[in-house]
């Protein structure tokens, strides 16, 4: 080889490493919350206003010994309003969502109302924490509420893991109610060892995607499992992933492409005790790709979500690299799970991180708890962080700050037509398509989608895929319980 052309290859292939290897963003903001005693922020979403809802538990306020406890922050992570919600034993959420109307609905764990032992624990609120309704689910046992999603008709699905109603030691137990949180129907899954669901989504098609772990049989090696069922809950199908040790998913999220991304963690794989596990399947949970992430420690995983790129964000936490201690730990990939940066922050003590989000203007919100911060004890920990360059916004553009539709192109068209709308955040995503006389002729999307810029192609076929005729046609975009409607034409 030519010593120029070494000389160039070397060049290129420092540029090319420079470009995968990026920057973490700055961190903008970090704020605590907490008393005496021990509070830990489990959940965060970004709200319609631009703030930031977060959950956790408190043992410094409340009614008893563990109460759920709800903060309302703004962009700058200043407090609104916080409340607490439980009797005199221990009362837990875990998961919490915006809902259409402006109001909150949070899942988890009570052992202060129910059957008895815990129950499932299903409350919902107005738009400033006060609470309008609570249900709970369960039996003598012991059943726990991981997840809720609130659904395209209004109501909720809610997902965990029940020793009440179980074919074995345990199973995942999947529960639909209606708007006002009146059971519709349940349904249990698993076999005779031990299931769990930590994560349920609805998917395009109306049914359910779920993942957890399954311990088929009782003897401590779980494998992640992943499962997608109809819109009644049935099973169509299910996978395991996992190896001779445990492994474990506590996020599941629908990807861009029609797939899922699992996330949790490996004792399996990878280099040290626990290693972050990220698995990319196809649409029928076959697998695509595989990922760990970790050092010689403890390295775990409790969110992920896809981000404006197509790539994803992870937060965890390890003790394998940072401060001391546990660290919050921050790692951006891209769209074939290859690390693009990775960031700790913590102090000499143990932090944690257990819901990671991005936010609008294409940074990072994560909330967790921290033993280095705060007034004492375990504290509230949200950390905000900037934008990174992958995900930037041009000078030249403007963040959106609420959601539209944009007129379709070409119009009129033949063969096909491009709808463009952006959500401000995750959201119940609804797009149809009508003809002249008001019936619908094609549903485009159902289902949560992620902030950001979406493309929907229309080629002029309906739900059975015949081609219509030509004519005016409407197209009809619902986010969050609000419409918007616009006409294009085909000409054939």
């Amino acid at each position: 080889m030519k010593p120029e052309i070494t000389l160039m290859l070397i060049i290129f292939l420092s540029i090319n490493n420079f470009i995968l290897a990026q920057i973490a963003p700055d961190t903008l903001w970090t704020k605590t919350f907490g008393g005496a005693a021990d509070d830990q922020a489990v959940a965060i979403q970004q709200t319609s206003d631009g703030g930031y809802i977060v959950l956790g538990s408190t043992q410094s306020y409340g009614s008893g010994q563990l109460d759920t406890w709800l903060v309302k922050i703004d962009e700058n992570g200043d407090e609104i309003w916080n409340k607490t919600f439980g009797g005199p034993a221990n009362d837990g959420a875990v998961s919490i969502q915006q809902t259409n109307d402006r109001g909150y609905i949070f899942a988890g764990l009570t052992k202060s109302f129910g059957a008895g032992g815990e129950d499932f624990w299903l409350v919902k609120t107005d738009s400033i924490g006060n609470e309008i309704w609570s249900k709970t689910f369960g039996g003598t046992a012991d059943d726990r509420a991981q997840y809720v999603e609130q659904l395209s008709d209004g109501g909720y699905i809610v997902t965990g893991g029940t020793y009440s109603f179980n074919n074995g030691n345990g199973d995942v137990w999947l529960i639909k109610t209606d708007e006002n949180g009146n059971e519709i129907w349940n349904r249990t899954h698993g076999g005779s060892g031990d299931e769990k669901a930590y994560s349920v989504h609805q998917t395009s098609d109306g049914g359910y995607v779920l993942a957890g772990y399954t311990d088929p049989f009782r003897n401590l090696k779980f494998d992640i499992l992943l499962f997608r069922t109809d819109g009644n809950g049935n099973e169509i199908w299910s996978r395991t992933f996992g190896g001779t040790n445990i492994e474990n998913a506590y996020s599941c999220e629908l990807t861009n492409d029609g797939g899922y991304l699992l996330a949790g963690y490996t004792k399996s794989f990878g280099n040290g005790q626990d290693d972050i596990w990220l698995i990319k399947t196809d649409d029928d949970g076959n697998e695509e790709w595989n990922k760990t992430f970790g050092g010689t420690g403890v390295d775990y995983n409790y969110s992920v979500q896809q981000t404006k790129d197509g790539g994803y964000i992870i937060s965890g936490f390890t003790n394998s690299k940072g401060n001391g201690g546990f660290d919050i730990w921050f790692i951006k990939t891209a769209e074939n799970g290859e690390e693009v940066w990775n960031q700790t922050i913590g102090g000499t003590s143990d932090e944690f991180s257990f819901s990671v989000q991005q936010t609008s203007d294409g940074g990072y919100i994560v909330a967790g708890s921290t033993f280095s911060f705060g007034s004492g004890g375990q504290d509230f920990y949200i950390i905000k962080l900037d934008s990174d360059e992958s995900t930037s916004v041009p000078h030249n553009q403007v963040v959106p700050k609420e959601t539209y539709l944009l007129s379709n192109y070409p119009n009129p068209f033949n063969p096909s037509t491009t709808m463009t709308y952006h959500l401000f955040n995750r959201s119940i995503v609804t797009l149809q398509i009508y003809n002249s006389l008001g019936e619908q002729v094609k549903l485009m999307q159902l289902g949560y989608q992620n902030s950001g810029k979406h493309i929907a192609t229309w080629d002029g076929t309906n739900d059975y895929g015949q081609p219509v005729g030509s004519g005016i046609y409407v197209y009809k975009l619902e986010v969050d319980g609000k419409s918007e409607v616009k006409k294009m034409m085909l000409i054939r």
